[in-house]
């Protein structure tokens, strides 16, 4: 008996599958959704609205932080800003508000403008301190920075002041503007045309680079003279103590880096001629005495 209920099939029962239920969609209800979009936008209003009444630029000698002006003073920096009290401190145009400072202030080198909410805006600005006068094709002369940005006129006799770069002029230009180099004239020697070896535009650039890698090496100002008029045989005078020869426009950082170097080993009452043209066959700086 209990081997034959042993041998009766067991029946499983099945799980029942779940049925589904579809619903019909719902037709797209326009008007209903037209006005979650306009609660939306009305939303959005409101909140620029509330923005914009309580984000304000605050009294200008109160929240309007000028740093890093020394030629100019706060007001001018301010009003070079164009930013004026009861501005909207979020939708100020930082980009417009350097470019405006750096076009009518021509000594400013660099802008920073930060906002502090809830209304205060600070502007940080850095001036060119080394400047450097060139002469322009009308024979006056101008003051420049390291990134040929035109300052200012000025005369010889205060041009002089300053480290003065000759061997190329520019287009008569204005303040606040990037100098511009004019190409040399031909000149005739023995009746036969010498070619241009430097485009104004490489004399210039190669003056520039030599006012910055001077910068770099810590010889702020000290430069009485860049004189590239010889494209072939430029030079530097460092006061009226060294004359700096650089030889071409090729590896100026390396010359000059030669020259500091053997300025620095030479005496203070030492005068002469440093050779860094490497021309001689050697790759050494070459001192030669001034003759008394």
């Amino acid at each position: 008996m209990e081997n034959e209920q042993k041998n009766v099939p067991v029946r499983r029962r099945r799980k029942s599958r779940q049925q589904l239920t579809y619903t019909e969609a719902k037709p797209f209800n326009r008007k209903k959704f037209l006005l979650q979009l306009l609660i939306v936008a009305a939303v959005v209003v409101a909140l620029v609205f509330v923005m914009s009444i309580f984000f304000k630029l605050g009294p200008e000698d109160q929240n309007v932080l000028v740093a890093g002006n020394d030629r100019y003073t706060t007001a001018e920096v301010i009003e070079a800003a164009g930013v004026r009290e009861g501005d909207s401190v979020l939708f100020m145009n930082r980009a417009k508000i350097r470019a405006r400072i750096l076009q009518k202030l021509p000594y400013v080198r660099s802008v920073r403008v930060g906002i502090k909410l809830p209304n205060t805006v600070k502007i940080e600005i850095t001036e060119s301190q080394v400047l450097y006068s060139i002469e322009a094709l009308d024979g006056n002369w101008w003051l420049m920075n390291n990134e040929g940005k035109i300052l200012e006129q000025t005369n010889w006799v205060d041009a002089k002041d300053y480290t003065v770069c000759t061997g190329v002029r520019i287009q008569i230009p204005e303040p606040g503007q990037k100098a511009i180099a004019t190409d040399p004239e031909p000149v005739e020697v023995d009746g036969e045309t010498m070619p241009v070896l430097l485009s104004g535009e490489e004399s210039l650039s190669a003056v520039l680079q030599i006012a910055r890698l001077l910068e770099s090496f810590g010889i702020l100002g000290e430069a009485a003279g860049i004189h590239v008029d010889d494209p072939a045989n430029i030079c530097v005078w460092y006061g009226e103590q060294f004359r700096i020869d650089l030889g071409d426009h090729t590896n100026l950082e390396k010359k000059l880096g030669y020259a500091v170097s053997a300025m620095e080993k030479l005496a203070d009452n030492r005068t002469g001629v440093i050779d860094v043209s490497f021309t001689i066959n050697t790759q050494q700086p070459v001192f030669t005495a001034f003759q008394d």
